[in-house]
Order: structure tokens, then sequence, then C-alpha cells
């Protein structure tokens, strides 16, 4: 019995033996390469990569970015010559979205509208004169959601007091009476990726639409 366990283990001794140095002679040995491919690979004559068509620059004249180096300050009409300012509103300033969210009677709504359909940048100013006050704000919308841009500047085309824009100008005004208890003139339109609103307000008297057409020409003049 003994003698059989012995031989049994030599024999297992053995096999382990051999299959480790088996293992270390495989692995002493070179990689064997793979065999070549039988298939020809394809051959293509070279070709040109399509660029795609791309639109032509605009003059720096024309384009808004280029002549405010980003800013949208630059862009404000200047206060006219006689009108004045009140130190507690903005005069020719950036302001962000959440100063724009805090003037709505939803600011968080205003401000995730705001996030969501993509605006980047808002710059503001007013202005006394004769007995009216005015303001123009300016919205930048990221490139590619000019589609926003035009959609809130169409936005009273068919309210109450509606009126129509300068000849030539893309968007939409109405009247109503607002929180501060006064006659507002207001009207919004359009260019490229920015949306221009505009006011006129009085206490006393509806502020007649030759008044802010005459804000909207200069103001769109200016892009």
């Amino acid at each position: 019995m003994r003698t059989t366990t012995l031989l049994g283990a030599a024999v297992a001794v053995g096999v382990i033996g051999g299959v480790g140095t088996g293992y270390a002679v495989q692995a002493a040995r070179p990689a064997t390469p793979p065999p070549p491919l039988a298939q020809t690979q394809p051959a293509y004559l070279p070709t040109a990569v399509y660029q795609g068509a791309a639109p032509a620059m605009l003059p720096s004249s024309q384009d808004d970015a280029a002549l405010t180096d980003g800013s949208l300050v630059k862009l404000l009409l200047p206060t006219p010559a006689g009108a004045t300012t009140d130190a507690n509103l903005w005069d020719h300033e950036s302001i962000d979205i959440e100063q724009n969210a805090d003037l709505c009677d939803s600011a968080v709504n205003c401000f995730s509208n705001a996030l969501s359909n993509g605006v980047v940048a808002i710059a503001d100013t007013n202005w006394e004169r004769n007995g009216y006050h005015y303001e123009i704000r300016i919205t930048r919308y990221a490139a590619g959601e000019s589609k926003n841009a035009r959609n809130a500047a169409l936005g009273y085309s068919n309210a109450d007091g509606s009126f129509s824009l300068p000849a030539g100008i893309e968007g939409s005004g109405g009247e109503y009476y607002d929180k501060y208890d006064e006659n507002d003139r207001y009207a919004s339109a359009v260019h490229g990726d920015l949306l221009l609103d505009f006011w006129v307000s009085s206490p006393s008297t509806v502020p007649s639409t030759s008044l802010i057409d005459d804000v909207i020409t200069q103001q769109m003049g200016r892009l």
C-alpha cells in the first residue's frame, strides 16, 4: 500500500513537474506571429474631405458681436439730450438673469424660462423726458436659439391694444396699466439672436405710438 502510494505520488509529481517545465519552456520561446490575412485589403483613391457649405462671414459693420466685443451695453441707444436719469434705475448697465427675474410676478418661473430658452446676456437703460419714462432692454440668446427671441418678440401680436411696429421691424406691441399705476406702451422687436424690449410710461396719459415708434426706429438703426 505504501509502495502504491509512493508510486502514485511520484507519478503525480512527475506530471506536475512536466507540466510546469512545459509552461516554462513555452514562456521562454518568442511569440508565434499570426498568419497573414488571406484577403487583399481594398484600395481607395485619395479624395478631399468635404468641408460643407459654410455661410459667408458678415462684414464687421454688420456683425453685432464684432461691434460690441461681447458687450450689449454698447448697442443701447444713448440717453437723449435733455433727458434725465435716475440713480436707482439701470443706466446703460449689464444685468444678470436673477436681476431680470426679480422684476417678474413669478421670479422662479422667469429665471427657469430664461435658462431653458437660452438667454446668455441682458443690458438695460432708463431715462425720463418730457414727463415720460423710457426703458430699453436688450437680451441675447445663445447660438441656435434665435427662434426663442423671435417667439418672444411676437408675443403681443394678438393682445388687447396691440399695434404694429415701424415698417421693416419684426415684432409686436401693446398697451397696459402697470402695477405702478402708470400707462405703458410696450413693444418687443427681434434682430437675429437679440430680443429688444421697449417701454414708454406715463402716470397721467397713455403714451402715443409715435413716441415708442421713434425710440424703436432709433434703437434698431444701431444694430
